[in-house]
């Protein structure tokens, strides 16, 4: 799909004539053709992740089942990623719309994707996925899973790289994520009470001591809507 750059430039070729033809030609011939086939050869690709997904699926694409505004929205955004990770979960998003997944029609899960980076993709993944949930969630919940900050931000940068911060950072500004506060008691407030009992001044230190402010994110309804919308397809979809 070309981009309209004449379109985009018009009242600046009015203001600029006679040069302003010229200046079309330069951006369409150094712009536009360039976009053009850039994604047209990003559309190749997730069209045979498209397929791939279909024959590990056993299923069919039927494009009766996709409203146009979400086919349009999917098409433009999709064609706009060249990282493999991105155009795999595009992909998969459109093989689960095509065959009634209700979370995978939401299209805001559209705009949500495109703002993924690779590492994004790959945190998400580990935080959300059940079977890697257990190693980073607090307490091993069942979903909406909940995690201590401070404890995955370490592991994600250990396992991912130092990129997974920011990468966890986004994911709470966009919506998959939340952030949340809670207070703690210390596992050490009665040997503390205990070893200051003749101390008033010590007492209430101590007290002050046992409470710990503790930053948990949880996953949000929005974030779970994504990752159903983008898991693995099976066979038995729809």
């Amino acid at each position: 799909m070309a981009l309209e750059i004449g379109n985009l430039i018009k009242p600046a070729q009015d203001a600029l004539a006679p040069a302003g033809g010229t200046l079309s030609d330069i951006w369409q011939g150094v712009v536009g053709d360039r976009v053009a086939a850039w994604r047209l050869k990003n559309a190749a690709k997730i069209q045979a992740d498209i397929h791939l997904e279909l024959e590990k699926a056993g299923l069919s694409l039927n494009a009766s089942k996709i409203p146009e505004r979400y086919a349009f929205s999917w098409f433009e955004e999709a064609t706009k990623q060249d990282e493999p990770e991105i155009q795999a979960l595009f992909a998969r998003l459109l093989v689960r719309a095509a065959n009634g997944d209700e979370d995978a029609t939401d299209r805001r899960h559209i705009t949500l994707l495109s703002q993924f980076t690779p590492t994004d993709a790959h945190v998400f993944a580990a935080m959300f996925d059940p079977k890697e949930r257990q190693r980073v969630a607090r307490g091993m919940r069942p979903t909406p899973p909940v995690w201590d900050e401070a404890s995955i931000t370490y592991k994600m940068e250990r396992e991912i790289g130092e990129h997974a911060r920011a990468s966890i950072e986004h994911l709470v500004n966009i919506g998959i994520v939340s952030r949340a506060f809670r207070l703690k008691l210390s596992g050490m407030r009665s040997t503390r009470r205990y070893l200051n009992l003749d101390d008033v001044g010590n007492i209430a230190k101590a007290a002050a001591e046992d409470l710990k402010i503790e930053r948990e994110l949880c996953a949000t309804v929005l974030g779970m809507s994504l990752y159903s919308a983008v898991s693995e397809v099976k066979s038995d979809l729809g």
